[in-house]
Parts: structure tokens; C-alpha cells; sequence
């Protein structure tokens, strides 16, 4: 048995900030108009997509030892500069360091969030049942496509959520990641990611159309991404969601299991 330690939490929490780099390469080359890009701070990357786009926060800082108080006004010198509220994923793993400055300087809660992990050695994948449902890896022409309903799975069909499409366009196009859509009879239903990093095979960016949830699609999405990470040799799966979220349910469904929950802190 796999127990969470620093060392798999480095693992978890380096796959996480390649993810955030990559993603922000992609849409800085697909969306230079957004001016994303990604800088290392403390062992992390502080990672600018836009303002108000969830991709903007700082992943991985403090994971490899000591922050100063010269790394954290960097940081935040990074995305004030560019009129982005300062974010950082922290993990309770992490140099204790970053807690303690963010506490100094008035940080606060904003959510908390479950790493869940999977080892994927001797792993047996369980049959998955889904009438109509087909899932396969998007083709590179269906990047709008999948940005669309990824983005609408999240946030709905209000006009303004078109603003995130870069985001799900840039998820898309990253160079460390296959993206996967499920459909339902032939219609586009549901999306979802698979990335890698050093062994670690992340998935991320579930979501499905409100007209077809409760069919199946995530639990068929995630056992397509499961065996595609399984053959290629990974040996460990990770995710990570918010407490009591159907997409708990379903990591629990295929044995992942809860690392350490995360907190992101925010700067007033």
C-alpha cells in the first residue's frame, strides 16, 4: 500500500504545476491576445491565463523547501502587475513556510480541495456498462468543440462563460495531455482530460452537459483514461475535486483514495 508522505506529495503536487505550465504554453500560443504565461517561484510556478480565469493561480510553491518573504512578494508582484488577484494552491505537505508568510500577510480561505490518488500497479479496471455512450480521444479539430462543452458543462450556457473558452481551448492543445469526449447516441455529451507527468497520469477537466448527466459518461470517460495511462506505463493516477462532488463519488467508484486536501488562499 501507497501512503501519502512528501515524497508522493511532491509527486502529485509536481504533475499539478507541469499541468498549469503547459496549459499556459498552449494558450499563450494559441491565445496571445490573453498574454498567459508562467513563471518558476519556491520549487512552483506562479501562472498568469487571464484575469478571473481559473487557471491563474501559483501551483507547486514551497514543495522543495524554504519560501522567503522575497519569493512571496515576487509572486505576488507577478500577478498584481497584471491585475490578478493573487492565488495559491497549498498543501499541507508543503515547507511550512508558505503558511506562515501567508498568514503574516493577511491570506485568506477561499476553498478547499481534495488530491485523490490511485497506484496504478496491478490495478484491475472494472467493466463499465453505459448504454449509448462512446468515449474516445478528441480529434484535433473538435478543440472548440470540446472547449465548449467543457466550458458549459462547468458554468452553464450564460453568454459570458464565452470568455473561458480560451481556457478549454488551452487544456485542449497541451503538449503533455490527450483530450476525450463521450457522446451520447452520436451527440457530444460529455469531456474530459488525461495528462502526464514523470509517471503520474493526471486526470482533470470532467465535465458533461446538463441535459445528459446521470447516462454514464464520467465513469465511461474515466476508465477510457485509466486504461490509456495503464498502457502507456504510468504508475500513478491522480485528481483532485471538491469535497461531496459527483466527481468524488466517481474517483471513490475506482478505488482513488483522498491524499490530503488542499488549500487555496487568496490575498485580500
Amino acid at each position: 500500500m501507497l501512503f501519502t508522505d512528501q515524497a508522493l506529495a511532491r509527486r502529485l503536487e509536481a504533475a499539478e504545476a507541469y499541468n498549469g505550465l503547459k496549459a499556459a504554453e498552449a494558450i499563450a500560443l494559441h491565445h496571445p491576445d490573453v498574454g498567459a504565461l508562467a513563471e518558476p517561484i519556491a520549487g512552483g510556478y506562479a501562472i498568469y491565463c487571464g484575469v478571473g480565469s481559473p487557471l491563474t493561480q501559483a501551483l507547486g510553491v514551497g514543495m522543495d523547501g524554504p519560501l522567503s518573504a522575497a519569493d512571496v512578494e515576487r509572486m505576488e508582484q507577478f500577478f498584481e502587475s497584471r491585475g490578478a488577484q493573487v492565488q495559491i494552491e497549498c498543501c499541507p505537505l508543503g515547507d511550512a513556510t508558505l503558511a506562515a508568510l501567508s498568514r503574516e500577510r493577511g491570506y485568506r480561505i477561499t476553498e478547499w480541495d481534495n488530491v485523490y490518488f490511485l497506484p496504478l500497479k496491478d490495478y484491475r479496471l472494472r467493466p463499465v456498462t453505459a448504454p449509448g455512450v462512446e468515449v474516445r480521444p478528441a480529434l484535433p479539430e473538435e478543440a472548440e468543440l470540446w472547449a465548449r462543452v467543457l466550458v458549459e458543462g462547468f458554468a452553464g450556457t450564460d453568454p459570458s462563460v464565452t470568455a473561458l473558452l480560451p481556457v478549454g481551448t488551452g487544456l485542449f492543445r497541451m503538449a503533455n495531455a490527450v483530450p476525450y469526449i463521450a457522446t451520447v447516441d452520436g451527440e457530444p455529451a460529455a469531456v474530459a482530460g488525461l495528462s502526464f507527468h514523470e509517471g503520474v497520469a493526471s486526470v482533470f477537466g470532467a465535465a458533461t452537459l446538463e441535459r445528459f448527466r446521470g447516462r454514464g459518461t464520467q465513469n465511461a470517460l474515466l476508465h477510457a483514461r485509466l486504461s490509456a495511462a495503464i498502457q502507456i506505463g504510468c504508475t500513478l493516477a491522480t485528481s483532485g475535486t471538491q469535497p461531496g462532488t459527483t466527481s468524488q463519488r466517481n474517483m471513490e467508484r475506482h478505488g482513488f483514495r483522498v491524499a490530503y486536501t488542499r488549500t487555496k488562499l487568496f490575498k485580500p
